[in-house]
């Protein structure tokens, strides 16, 4: 026999498949029978699956939406990239230079001073005789001077804007502080038992149903960050418009603002006339002035641009959301939302869960819903249902309660978490 010689246990083997791995024939890439390539298949097979149910089986707690998330997070980080690339330019670029007739003025003092005090423009195209002005200190104080206060203080600027976009999650945050992670903590992973899994969402559904109506202040604070957002939006556009003092054109001039040139020529021009006093070795103060290049003006143009339409869009993002939650206050509305984000859940389990919460409930069930898999949360609505039956329920018709009722009811009663109540 070919496997005489093998030891006792080898006879109990159907196939060479049965043999222990290093006993079986090596061929190229694998080894004939068992651990062969079918069984390095099925080991990759099931590290895949099991990569996917880490993966895909649990959602981040987040309960805010795409809208919120567009301030906070995207608003705050364009803004903090604009204020590093503004600093960048300032400190390291050739960013600001100032020449003047006066000899005895070193550049740099000429290029400090001037940066700390504001540079004058006149818009080109003004109806004044400007060739007999030959300074900035003599010249008309009409509209058509502007001064470029804003050119030191772009970056810090950005800065604030990000720190104001912030305020109302860093509200809600504070407020929330994980309220709804910790409830769905025990279903982060797959990997748990089914029955451990089980009695976890027995558990939401019996605290859904205990705190039924106390999510009042939650949904309050958060529609609140909400409007914030809106407020915030408009407040920051008239903001943005003041602090680079976009204001309208003189009648008088015949300034076209409605072409690229123009608009840069008249809002952010890339000359001006700085106005300093040096004092002489006899201590008699003296005017000076020195003509400078803005070089960032050109980019600063881009970014005012750039924001100002994104705000707008802001403040439209936030204002539908108002105008959607004041038709969520429509209790058919929150039942057809619910049914076109969860369409694994039956319409009649939809309706049965729908009808007894008021707006408040139904939002912490649509906090929840971000938090769980479809296949979690459909298990929630059904536990949720029969726990609403048990409770209506007397304890006399314990005969008549179907199977599922029972089981449910069992684990319910078995869930070893209590309600924070």
């Amino acid at each position: 026999m070919k496997f005489r010689a093998e030891s006792s246990f080898s006879k109990y083997m159907k196939s060479e498949d049965d043999l222990p791995f290093h006993r079986q024939k090596p061929v190229l890439f694998g080894y004939v029978g068992g651990p062969s390539l079918r069984f390095i298949e099925s080991q990759g097979k099931m590290g895949r699956s099991t990569l996917n149910n880490i993966i895909y089986s649990y959602k981040s707690p987040a309960v805010d939406n795409f809208v919120f998330r567009l301030l906070y997070r995207w608003t705050v980080l364009q803004l903090i990239v604009f204020s590093f690339i503004v600093t960048c330019k300032l400190a390291w670029g050739d960013s600001f230079s100032c020449a003047t007739a006066y000899d005895t003025v070193s550049q740099k003092y000429l290029d400090s001073k001037c940066y700390a005090e504001p540079i004058i423009s006149y818009s080109q195209g003004s109806s004044f005789d400007r060739g007999r002005y030959a300074s900035s200190s003599i010249y008309p104080d009409d509209d058509s001077r502007r001064a470029q206060t804003f050119y030191p203080w772009v970056n810090l600027f950005f800065l604030a804007q990000a720190m104001v976009f912030y305020l109302p999650h860093l509200l809600w945050k504070t407020y929330e502080s994980g309220y709804v992670g910790r409830l769905t903590a025990g279903l982060e992973v797959q990997l748990s038992k089914e029955q451990k899994r089980s009695l976890e969402l027995c558990y939401l559904a019996k605290f859904l149903s205990i705190t039924q109506g106390r999510h009042r202040v939650y949904t309050l604070i958060y529609i609140f960050s909400e409007f914030c957002n809106f407020i915030i939006a408009i407040a920051e556009v008239v903001w943005l418009v003041n602090f680079f003092n976009i204001t309208s054109v003189p009648d008088y001039t015949s300034f076209d603002v409605t072409t690229w040139t123009g608009y840069r020529n008249f809002y952010f021009p890339s000359t001006g006339m700085c106005t300093f006093t040096r004092y002489a070795t006899s201590s008699e103060p003296r005017n000076m002035d020195a003509v400078c290049v803005l070089s960032l003006n050109h980019l600063f143009m881009k970014l005012f641009l750039y924001l100002r339409v994104w705000y707008i869009l802001l403040i439209l993002a936030t204002g539908s959301m108002l105008v959607y939650r004041v038709i969520l206050m429509m209790p058919n509305m929150r039942t057809r939302v619910l049914q076109t984000l969860a369409p694994m859940v039956p319409k009649s389990t939809v309706l049965s869960v729908c009808h007894p919460l008021d707006y408040s409930d139904w939002f912490f069930l649509m906090a929840l819903h971000k938090s769980l898999t479809d296949a979690d949360f459909l298990k929630l609505m059904e536990k949720i249902v029969i726990a609403t039956q048990n409770a209506e329920k007397d304890a006399t018709d314990t005969d008549d309660k179907s199977s599922v009722y029972e089981d449910t009811h069992k684990d319910v009663e078995m869930s070893p978490r209590s309600t924070p109540l």
